[in-house]
């Protein structure tokens, strides 16, 4: 280290000499080092410009002891270079505490850019490391830490990790805790991601966080999911919220479902089925014996999630679920059938798009435009006409959805065609092209797609990522990009967020 420090002295003299005036170059600011007031931002531009000559310079004042230190360890891990890490390691303070004097809060940001650092260059055995720093008091440092042993994945921070998912009384730590163990991706975790899809904090929900960590994780949660999914997970029975009282009825299935969906679990098809018509059979004689809401909230979540899964095998009971007249089962059959593309379920669809309420209807129709074909253009129309306040707004619906299928008309089954609708000017079309060639299961249009998920139209994107997700095999750094680039527009949310999935499931595959 000694002779890491005098080669950068030697440097330090060389390039003061040279009059270097360019501030793109990693020489102009090692030029600045020695001078305390320009000395912080010195060593935030040479880990901006990541010029590997510029290690011995930031390896010295990381060393030095003051306010820039916290700077000098995320610069060391901007440089990419691992010979650092031992260096890193040994800066770790495990002495501090909390404090708001200047000394005390650059220590603990110190330790916080040291555990970024470690993380960026992928020390995977300094993980024993940073462990030790989870009973830091410092919040901060704590998120960071947890994080940072989340990336690393070493199976050395499972037990801790799960310790403050288990435990910790502070919702974000332990949001951060759940997240962390995703990454982290030890089946050692399963148990406790699955309890806290149901545990609760006082006004807090841990379940979104919960459910895309098992994503994380991937088909190795199944066999607990579906012990959930059947009622025999002792430690998840015996939960109680803050409100002193148990699960609310379906919530245990409807959770577990939905991640059971999302994994493509196709094995557990029937086993959500029996769940699902569980909840409908009680949900049916609720004349006789009331049920809380949660009940038909519970059977559409199920039914949402058989659609995820794009199997056929589930097309006969949702055709049930059709049947029913309760708008949020309805709606939910509605769209999972045209998610699987089931075609043959557009003459039942067509049976019930003029009953029951306007958001139902307007679902079926959807969901119709979506299935149906040129062939079935007739009967479409047909269902817009009438005189009533109700008949107006399918007629409003049939005029905006005709497009569907006289592009069903035109192309049929033929792939070409369908890549070209999906640059038409009608959005409608666009979402129809973009199911249509996920249904056909052609990998050799993955690239199509992948543009598609970048559509100007929120549902487009969402029918594209669909379609990835049936096709299978995209690739994820370019799935990662799409999201990364469009992760902060609101306007694409959900198409966001079903992204994120895609990618937490492609991630666990080989």
């Amino acid at each position: 280290m000694r002779q890491l420090i005098a080669i950068g002295l030697i440097s330090t003299t060389i390039f003061a000499c040279s009059g270097n005036d360019d501030p793109t170059t990693s020489a102009y600011w090692v030029d600045r080092l020695e001078k305390k007031t320009e000395r912080i931002e010195a060593i935030k531009q040479l880990g901006k410009i990541g010029d590997p000559s510029s290690l011995p310079h930031l390896t010295k004042w990381f060393e030095e002891k003051g306010l820039w230190q916290p700077d000098a360890a995320y610069a060391l891990g901007l440089l990419k270079d691992t010979s650092v890490v031992p260096t890193l390691v040994a800066g770790i303070d495990y002495t501090v505490g909390t404090g708001t004097d200047k000394r005390t809060r650059a220590r603990n940001r110190t330790n916080l850019n040291i555990a970024k650092s470690l993380a960026r260059l992928q020390a995977k055995d300094s993980a024993e490391d940073l462990v030790r720093l989870l009973t830091t008091p410092d919040l901060a440092t704590r998120e960071g830490v947890m994080r940072a042993l989340g990336k690393l994945r070493n199976p050395v921070a499972a037990k801790p990790l799960i310790k403050i998912a288990s435990t910790e009384t502070q919702p974000f730590l332990r949001k951060v805790a759940i997240q962390a163990l995703g990454d982290l991706g030890s089946a050692e975790a399963i148990p406790t991601l699955i309890n806290n899809l149901y545990h609760e904090l006082p006004g807090v929900s841990f379940y979104f966080e919960a459910r895309h960590s098992l994503l994380q994780i991937g088909s190795s949660a199944a066999p607990a999911l579906v012990k959930t999914l059947q009622r025999n997970n002792k430690e998840v029975e015996a939960i109680r919220l803050p409100s002193g009282g148990g699960i609310a009825e379906g919530a245990i299935e409807g959770k577990a479902a939905f991640v059971l969906g999302a994994l493509q679990a196709t094995d557990t098809i029937p086993m959500l089925i029996n769940a699902m018509n569980k909840y409908h059979r009680l949900y049916k004689n609720r004349t006789r014996v009331p049920v809380f809401a949660s009940v038909p909230a519970a059977i559409a979540e199920i039914v949402y999630s058989l659609g995820t899964m794009g199997d056929a095998a589930a097309v006969p009971a949702l055709l049930t679920m059709l049947k029913e007249d309760t708008p949020i089962i309805r709606i939910a059959a509605a769209d999972a059938l045209a998610n699987i593309g089931s075609t043959k379920a557009v003459p039942t669809l067509l049976k019930y798009a003029t009953t029951g309420e306007a958001s139902a209807q307007a679902a079926v129709i959807s969901a119709i435009s979506m299935l149906a074909s040129g062939d079935q253009l007739e009967a479409f129309t047909a269902l817009g006409k009438g005189s009533d306040e109700a008949a107006k707004q399918r007629a409003s619906l049939v005029n905006q959805y005709r497009g569907r299928l006289e592009a069903a008309k035109a192309c049929q089954s033929n792939a070409l065609c369908w890549k070209q609708k999906l640059s038409d000017s009608n959005s409608d079309i666009r979402e129809r092209a973009a199911s249509q060639l996920g249904w056909a299961g052609d990998k050799s249009i993955t690239a199509d797609l992948l543009k598609a998920a970048e559509d100007d139209d929120a549902q487009v994107r969402i029918a594209a990522i669909n379609a990835l997700s049936h096709i299978g095999g995209a690739d994820v750094t370019k799935l990662q990009a799409i999201h990364d680039a469009w992760a902060k527009k609101i306007e694409y949310k959900d198409a966001n967020q079903n992204l994120k999935r895609l990618i937490a499931v492609l991630q666990t595959q080989p």
